[in-house]
């Protein structure tokens, strides 16, 4: 379970911080990447001794500053899964799949609710 210090906040660059299976955690979207770095404690991260670096995401330039705070946690979910079962990095196939699955997921159920307000609409 993730202890937050702070849920993703801001824009360019969005920043959380929190504690997962005892290891503190530093999210960062900025410029066109949102990395998620893990270290045993909080002031090893300032002293630069990471235990594990994810590149959670890239995009154009300047884009992922501005990405959504739900997009945040789920790529900070996503960076603590990778952690938990010790999955490296480079295998972004499951990235890419569970990204993707989560999309169609969000698009079914936008539709669904857009279809509900359209249909309300039409009635009245």
């Amino acid at each position: 379970m993730i202890k937050w210090l702070y849920k993703p906040s801001g824009n360019c660059p969005v920043q959380s911080e929190g504690t997962f299976l005892n290891h503190y955690f530093y999210f960062r979207a900025r410029y066109s990447t949102a990395t998620i770095e893990f270290t045993s404690i909080e002031q090893n991260w300032e002293n630069n001794n990471v235990v594990r670096f994810t590149l959670c995401k890239t995009s154009d330039p300047y884009k992922a500053g501005w990405l959504s705070k739900w997009k945040c946690l789920l790529l900070i979910y996503w960076g603590c899964f990778l952690l938990k079962y010790n999955i490296m990095k480079h295998k972004k196939f499951y990235f890419l799949l569970l990204f993707s699955i989560i999309s169609i997921i969000t698009f079914i159920i936008f539709s669904i609710g857009f279809g509900i307000i359209l249909h309300d609409v039409l009635i009245k």
